[in-house]
């Protein structure tokens, strides 16, 4: 009998406000690795971004979207969406 693994949890909330920005740090290409591993790895995982309102969870569909935003095949998001993991300018 095989003992089943947990799911994987990564928060991307940097990531996410560095999307579309400057060239990634260092720092942002380790977490964007970190998602693409999890994505390929197909074992269950989770990924969590914080917002203004709170937490956002995303599953591998979302999560693939959003490395795709990263990765400039994507427009940034939208709306109610984009208004939530949008960076804040000073």
């Amino acid at each position: 009998m095989s003992a089943e693994r947990a799911p994987l949890c990564l928060d991307i909330t940097r990531l996410v406000r560095r999307a579309g920005t400057d060239p990634l740090t260092g720092i942002d290409r380790v977490e964007r690795a970190y998602l693409a591993g999890c994505l390929a790895s197909g074992r269950s995982f989770r990924a969590y971004c914080r917002t203004a309102l709170g937490w956002i969870e995303a599953g591998p569909a979302a999560a693939a979207a959003f490395l795709d935003w990263v990765d400039g095949a994507l427009p940034p998001p939208a709306g109610k969406v984009g208004a939530l993991i949008a960076r804040k300018t000073r």
